[in-house]
């Protein structure tokens, strides 16, 4: 299996990049459409935090 690896700043811009690179992963290895929601939640949820809240105060640096 191959591996997927992004590293993007961590700005809102970038998200759209993390998301497709979630999906790509999942697809990779079958996950069901129940599950690639999930994943898709959670790279979301988490992103958006270390986007907002990481760099906070700082220039935004990588999220991988």
């Amino acid at each position: 299996m191959q591996q997927l690896r992004i590293t993007r700043t961590a700005t809102l811009e970038n998200l759209p990049a993390l998301l497709e690179a979630a999906e790509q992963a999942c697809m990779q290895v079958g996950a069901s459409a129940t599950a690639r929601d999930a994943v898709r939640l959670a790279v979301e949820e988490a992103s958006v935090n270390i986007m907002t809240h990481g760099y906070d105060g700082t220039a935004p640096g990588p999220i991988t």
